[in-house]
């Protein structure tokens, strides 16, 4: 029945009449149907063409628009009075409606259809409708008779539609205005639910087709709009159009390029916007809280309530859409208002519609209180309830949150790709939740047999049985109050974001100026200093510029970095100098990476350091820092690098003139290579350098060199002097341990050790006496603080080439090739101790097993080689980011397979307190008791904290008074700073203390900025320098580090162990620009000087790579308790206003102190704090 035929190219419609008349060998169709010449020739071919028609039904259609369509009864009576092939109808575009008759046009006026001669001329929007012709031409879709000739039966009388020039009028006076009523305005009118029945939404599926084509319309406008206005919107300043020209193709392939404003919803432009406001709010907020799904439930009473006449709900998405709309604010009100989950801080969230025609959203909210590991089941399940208990909730659940079930049970669900559920279903059983890391948490499927809930639910032709494996995670609470299919997942990362925002524009973006005027904030605090502005809790950001934009990209650096600029000039100004560039003038703030800070570092070492010390900061730059021209940085400070060996030649040969010589500079690349091959266990010419030449034959690796080259005699007098001081516990295992040795037979042997059992003094007993008779025993240790307290010790990850990345890896192999030095080291070797096991994650020690097996040839238990492991089980376990107690559990060794051929020998006596009075045994005791979870509790859960065993203050000042007395004069002095630390289990707790303490420190301080930048070129417009800016991942100096000379600090990173390993702590002895010096405060290098240069890091626990240009150091007045695992401090503070979240936490705080005179708490008012103790752990 339409007037008009329609045509789809690339999703946009359209639309195209034809002649009036068919021509001679043509059947007629669409319009031309209508001049057929009699009724029954007219209702048999619209049967034809519509198979399975009535064609009486047809027939009284006919009949009602011959009689009722004005258009048909004109067009008719045009043909029959002028029947001349050159005959054009023309349906004038700006027609206007009979007055008096709102909205409702009567039968045209003579001017509406005109009459005119082929050569006349009309306008472009007129429709023109012309004798038998097989061209098609196109209808503009804004045309006033354009609705009632696409949909002749909605619209039977040829009601006007949509034009452009319909006048607004005032709602008070009904007086004309003049602006225009927009397509969306009109359409949204003639759609809307009034008392009276609106005959439009009666239509159904036609309905459907009705409003899509009307969008399509009102798209249409806003798209000429648009294209008309281009000057207006100042395109010519887009950047990533530039870009698209230059990097993309050839600009005379190009056609005529029209640019959408960011405020067309879906384009590329609108797109990064919405990326850009979720970067800005996990910058200010963190990673994302809550990750839900909301979806429409079209069983709802309100959507049942209002379909009329037989419809279904597939027969009114306008309906689906306001429904859901009203539902979708009340949902976040409940959320953001509500508090469902706690404060809200940020949200986000975005609208889809599946193809099933279901709409739904995805929602992000930020909490102002983190979530812990442990309150995810509080909010989140993934069990099936129990009837009994709730009845409700269960028919919500069953009727809303099971998925499928799909596979066997049903092959034709759409979430089956090749056989396999595309969303993981049905899920493992797990007892307890778990963290996987960069994902969402594992929630918790019981097992019938272990409390889990089954349910029948009905198939199409059957019922199945389920279980917990079915269940999609929801939040019981939102569940009951909105009936409907609500997925709630905890936020693990910031990955979750890519749900919200899956199309992010990869192009440049510059600001468009705004026309309005700028007012100024005139509530909120006042910033201090600026009495005429107030702050607020308003987001701001700036659009992102690419690198690639290098002028755009450097002005936007300085923006960030330089406060209150009036003036460009202002931002080229540095230091009272203005640069020619912005790039000048950020290389002058280091706000760019280039070669020459490495040269100035270098520099800056020659006025207060030896040779030495620089070649040793000269391969710690190789080692790390990957300068791009390495050779010439050697060029350009060789001499300072070598002086020390040319004075010694002057020295010895006082009567000849010397100065530098090519085999001068050659002794000093020989021990830079050295150093190098130590630090990472390549050659200088493997770093870009020069090789040395070596004037003897030095085919023995440094690596194999390292553990042969011990002297016995020392070694074994050694053993002599302290053989006899073992007590009972250490004699049996020293006994054992040579047992094993002499016969060279195989085995794994675990030294349970609680502190101060004497645990490294027998280790460094066992090494020394197999060193002595000139056999390999290799000493390794997880933390790089227990490594340096045994003999030649090493951390595990450096001596056994561990794989960082241990979570995801249920197979990891050591990074140790057949052949290599290493390699020959371990085949040799006859023992390998290897201390705070506990803290390894179960995978890094099968990782080391399954290499041993394969270098040995042998595939007995660690290749037949003899492993003793030591540690406490008692203390923290591996660290799991984020993770629950099963996720800790999970991975902890005795979890693992291997754990059942692991022997068990203790120690049992504490060495600290043998003789010392009755208080530390009964101190002792206590943290034994803590450790093992048998401590009494109270009806909170919570120990009770005693003065008996510390003092406990009352307020963090207190607790830092007492750690750092008179810190204003203690500054300078070493000894007094070594052995005292303030310990606290989180990260935040740990920057706030160290900021507290370093304020009261006279001196000055410098504040270092990093260098960070997006190592995917094609994301760098997706993540800004200040995002990255605000990122602060584990083991990742932060992005603005303050110091002061005297100050405490921590190494974040292994540079050259066993000397400078992550966890060392130093004093700082003096800050320059691109070095700081210090001193190593504790173990058997204290005292000894070092450099450290800044160094490139890349974080492992994000979904994108970035790099962090800085300092690898922390401020140490304060650590986390994980941190202190393996250090003993003479004074020891604990804050425990932020309880213990952790196995073994509060055990390890406590007993590093030497003596409960010098261990000071912090707690809540009640004085009592949890204890976190995992039975599964510590039987």
């Amino acid at each position: 029945m339409y007037l008009i035929r329609q045509k789809r190219v690339s999703t946009q419609a359209y639309h195209k009449a034809g002649s009036l008349m068919s021509l001679p060998n043509e059947e007629a169709k669409f319009l031309q149907i209508y001049f057929l010449g009699n009724e029954g020739a007219e209702a048999k071919r619209r049967c034809t063409l519509i198979p399975g028609t009535t064609k009486s039904l047809i027939e009284s259609l006919q009949k009602m628009l011959h009689e009722n369509n004005h258009y048909v009864q004109k067009f008719k009576m045009a043909i029959e009075d002028n029947p001349t092939e050159d005959l054009q109808i023309v349906i004038k575009a700006d027609k206007k409606p009979i007055e008096g008759h709102e909205r409702v046009f009567n039968t045209l006026a003579l001017n509406e259809v005109a009459i005119i001669i082929a050569g006349n001329d009309f306008e472009k929007r007129d429709i023109v409708l012309t004798m038998p012709s097989n061209e098609l031409k196109n209808i503009c879709e804004t045309h006033i008779s354009y609705d009632a000739l696409q949909y002749p039966l909605m619209f039977a009388r040829g009601e006007d539609g949509y034009t452009i020039n319909i006048n607004q009028v005032e709602p008070g006076t009904s007086n004309q205005i003049n602006k225009m009523v927009s397509a969306m305005s009109f359409y949204a009118y003639r759609l809307m639910v009034r008392s009276t029945e609106n005959r439009l939404l009666n239509y159904r599926q036609l309905l459907n087709q009705y409003l899509v084509d009307m969008y399509a319309k009102i798209e249409a406008e806003r798209l000429l709009f648009i294209r008309l206005n281009q000057k207006k919107l100042r395109v010519d300043e887009y950047i990533h159009l530039k870009d698209a020209i230059t990097n993309d193709s050839d600009p005379a392939n190009h056609g005529k390029l029209v640019i959408l404003p960011s405020t067309f919803t879906g384009c590329p432009r609108n797109m990064h916007e919405y990326a850009q406001d979720a970067i800005t709010y996990v910058r200010h907020g963190g990673k994302p809280s809550l990750f839900i799904t909301y979806t429409f439930n079209p069983n709802c009473k309100e959507m049942t309530q209002n379909l009329t006449n037989g419809q279904s709900k597939t027969d009114r998405h306008d309906l689906v859409a306001r429904i859901f709309r009203q539902k979708l604010i009340k949902f976040m009100n409940m959320l953001v208002k509500g508090q469902v989950f706690g404060s809200v801080k940020y949200w986000l969230y975005s609208i889809e519609w599946q193809k099933r025609g279901l709409p739904h959203s995805h929602i992000l909210i930020w909490l102002t209180n983190t979530l812990r590991p442990n309150q995810i089941d509080d909010i989140i399940s993934a069990e099936i309830p129990n009837p009994s208990t709730d009845k409700n909730l269960y028919d919500i659940v069953i009727k809303n949150m099971v998925h499928g079930p799909c596979g066997a049970f049903n092959s034709l669900l759409p979430c089956l790709k090749e056989g396999n559920c595309s969303k993981m279903y049905p899920r493992q059983f797990i007892k307890e939740t778990q963290f996987a890391t960069d994902s969402y948490p594992l929630c918790r499927r019981r097992k019938p047999e272990d409390g889990g809930q089954t349910a029948t639910v009905k198939m199409k032709s059957d019922s199945v049985v389920i279980d917990n494996r079915w269940i999609v995670p929801y939040s019981p609470l939102l569940l009951k109050m909105f009936d409907a299919h609500i997925n709630v997942e905890c936020c693990n990362s910031i990955k979750s974001m890519k749900y919200i925002l899956k199309y992010v524009h990869k192009g440049s973006l510059l600001l468009i100026p705004s026309k309005k005027d700028f007012n100024r904030r005139k509530q909120g605090a006042i910033v201090e200093g600026h009495d005429d502005i107030r702050s607020g809790e308003a987001l701001g950001r700036v659009y992102t510029v690419h690198s690639r934009n290098t002028d755009c990209y450097y002005l936007r650096l300085l923006l960030h970095k330089i406060k209150g600029p009036t003036s460009f000039k202002d931002l080229r100004t540095v230091n009272g100098i203005e640069y020619e560039t912005y790039r000048e003038a950020c290389l002058a703030l280091g706000l760019l990476e280039n070669d020459n800070q490495w040269n100035e570092a270098l520099k800056e070492a020659v006025y207060s350091d030896s040779p030495s010390k620089i070649r040793a900061l000269f391969a710690l730059i190789l080692s790390f820092c990957e300068p791009s021209s390495p050779k010439a940085l050697w060029e350009n400070n060789k001499d300072c690098m070598s002086e020390d060996i040319l004075n010694k030649l002057r020295a010895e040969n006082r009567h000849f003139v010397l100065n530098y010589t090519d085999s001068i500079y050659n002794e000093a690349l020989i021990k830079i290579e050295d150093k190098v091959l130590q630090m990472i266990g390549k050659s200088l010419s493997e770093v870009g350098m020069l090789s040395p030449s070596r004037q003897h034959a030095y085919n023995m690796s440094r690596e194999i060199l390292r553990e042969l080259s011990y002297n016995s005699d020392l070694l074994l007098n050694f053993v002599t002097q302290r053989e006899p001081l073992l007590n009972t516990d250490q004699q049996a295992i020293y006994r054992e341990v040579l047992r094993l040795y002499r016969k060279s037979e195989g085995g794994v042997i675990f030294i349970d050790a609680p502190g101060g059992t004497g645990k490294t003094f027998l280790i460094n007993v066992l090494l020394a006496k197999i060193r002595g008779e000139r056999n390999i025993a290799l000493a390794v240790a997880t933390s790089g603080i227990a490594a340096t307290l045994m003999i030649g010790g090493r951390t595990a990850h450096s001596m056994l080439q561990i794989p960082i990345d241990l979570l995801h890896n249920e197979m990891p192999v050591c990074n140790i090739k057949k052949g290599s030095a290493k390699a020959y080291v371990l085949q040799e070797a006859k023992v390998l101790f290897w201390d705070e096991i506990s803290m390894m994650h179960k995978h890094g020690l099968e990782a080391v097993n399954r290499t041993l097996q394969d270098l040995r040839g042998n595939k007995d238990l660690m290749g037949g080689l003899i492993v003793v492991l030591a540690g406490d089980f008692r203390q923290t376990l591996p660290v799991i980011p984020r993770g629950t107690m099963a996720d800790e559990i999970k991975a902890c060794l005795k979890s693992s397979y291997l754990w059942k051929q692991v022997k068990v020998m203790k120690l049992t006596t504490n060495m600290r307190i043998q003789n010392n009075c009755q208080n530390s045994q009964r101190f002792s005791d206590y943290l034994l008791k803590i450790g093992d979870g048998q401590e009494a509790t109270t009806e909170n859960g919570k120990i009770r904290l005693s003065n008996e065993f510390c003092k406990i203050c009352p307020t963090l000042e207190n607790l830092i008074n007492q750690v750092y007395p008179d810190i204003t004069l203690n500054i300078q002095n070493i000894q007094c700073l070594q052995e005292r630390a303030i310990l606290t289990p989180l990260n935040e707790k740990v920057k706030e203390i160290n900021f507290t303490v370093q304020e009261k420190v006279p001196t000055a301080a410098r504040t270092y900025y990093s260098i960070d930048k997006c190592l995917n070129d094609e994301k760098a417009a997706s993540y800004p320098v200040e995002f990255l800016n605000s990122l602060n991942p584990s083991c990742i100096p932060l992005h603005r580090l303050v110091l002061k000379v005297g100050c405490p600090i921590m190494l974040l990173r292994n540079l050259d162990p066993p000397m400078l390993c992550n966890g060392s702590r130093l004093i700082v002895k003096a800050l320059h620009a691109h070095i700081i010096e210090a001193t190593i405060l504790t173990g058997p290098f204290e005292g000894k000087h070092v450099l450290i240069p800044r160094i490139p890091l890349i974080p492992t626990d994000l979904p994108f790579s970035f790099q962090r240009l800085q300092f690898p150091l922390r401020l140490a007045f304060a650590i986390t308790i994980n941190k202190a695992q393996g250090q003993s401090l003479r004074v020891t503070g604990l804050d425990l206003t932020d309880e213990c979240f952790s196995h073994g936490q509060l055990y390890v705080g406590m007993s590093r102190a030497k003596d409960t005179s010098t261990l000071f708490l912090i707690a809540d008012e009640q004085k009592e704090t949890k204890n976190i103790v995992y039975s599964q752990v510590s039987k």
